[in-house]
C-alpha cells in the first residue's frame, strides 16, 4: 500500500508502523440537527417529560445495562425521567434483555424504561432530537457514530472510553466521559446532567459547534480527497 489511514486514535493503536494520517468520520449535520425552537416535544413511546436515550443493537457489548443499573435510583427518586432503548433485539440476545426487564419491573420502572426496538434510520434523527440525555456505553467500539449524531443533534451526551469517544470527546465541555462499564462513574455523571439543566443545554449546544467544525461528512471527504491527491502528487 501507498498509505494507511486510520479513523481514531484507538484503532491506530494497533497498527504497526502507525498510520500516515488519522482522518475521523464525519456525519451529515443536516440529517442530525437539534430539535427547532417551536417544534413541540415529541416523546416516542415514553410519556416523561424528560428522555435518556441509548442507541444500538440491545446486546452486552453496548453497556445498555450499564445504564439500567445506574439510572435505576435516579429514576426513582425524579418521576419526570425516564429511558428509551433504540436498537434490535436479536434472538441470542434474548435472555439478556429477559435480565434487564427482571431488573426494570423488580424496581417499578417497566413505564418509565421502554425498549423501542428495531427503527427505520429516518426516524433515528427524530429519536436523537426528542432526548435530553444520550448515553453511548459501549465497552467496545470500532469508531461510534452515535456519539457524533447525538452532539450533531444538540444532546448532552455521556461517553464510555471505548472507540473514538476519547478524541471526540473533551470531558465536561462538549460531554462527559466515563470508564468503560463503571456504574457508579456513570450514575455521578447522569445525576449532573439531570439535576442542572443550564449544565446540560449548555453541553448539547457545545457538543453541536464542535460536529459543525469538526466532523461533518464533507470534513471527512475532503480529507481524504487532499490525502489521495497529496500521494498522487508524490508519485509523480
Amino acid at each position: 500500500m501507498d498509505s494507511v489511514i486510520s479513523t481514531c486514535s484507538a484503532a491506530a493503536s494497533y497498527l504497526e508502523p502507525p498510520p500516515d494520517q488519522l482522518i475521523p468520520h464525519g456525519i451529515d449535520t443536516a440529517r442530525f440537527h437539534p430539535r427547532p425552537k417551536g417544534e413541540p416535544l415529541r416523546r416516542e413511546v415514553l410519556a416523561t417529560a424528560h428522555q435518556i436515550g441509548i442507541f444500538g443493537r440491545v446486546r452486552h457489548q453496548k453497556g445498555i445495562d450499564v445504564l439500567i443499573e445506574a439510572a435505576i435510583p435516579i429514576l426513582l427518586e425524579r418521576p419526570d425521567w425516564g429511558i428509551l432503548v433504540v436498537g434490535e433485539i436479536k434472538p441470542e440476545d434474548a435472555s439478556y434483555v429477559d435480565e434487564l426487564n427482571r431488573r426494570i419491573y423488580e424496581a417499578g420502572l417497566n413505564k418509565r424504561i421502554n425498549f423501542a426496538g428495531l427503527q427505520a434510520f429516518s426516524t433515528l434523527p427524530g429519536f436523537f432530537r426528542h432526548s435530553d440525555v444520550v448515553a453511548a456505553l459501549s465497552r467496545n467500539e470500532g469508531y461510534g457514530l452515535t456519539v457524533l449524531e447525538a452532539m450533531s443533534s444538540g444532546c448532552a451526551v455521556i461517553a464510555s472510553t471505548a472507540g473514538a469517544w476519547p478524541d471526540i470527546i473533551t470531558h465536561g465541555e462538549n460531554g462527559l466521559l466515563v470508564p468503560i462499564a463503571d456504574v457508579e462513574a456513570t450514575r455521578a455523571s447522569l445525576i449532573h446532567l439531570v439535576d442542572h439543566e443550564e449544565a446540560r443545554i449548555a453541553m448539547g449546544s457545545e457538543a453541536r459547534s464542535q460536529v459543525l467544525a469538526q466532523y461533518r461528512v464533507e470534513d471527512e471527504a475532503r480529507a481524504l480527497c487532499q490525502w489521495y491527491q497529496a500521494l498522487i502528487q508524490e508519485a509523480k
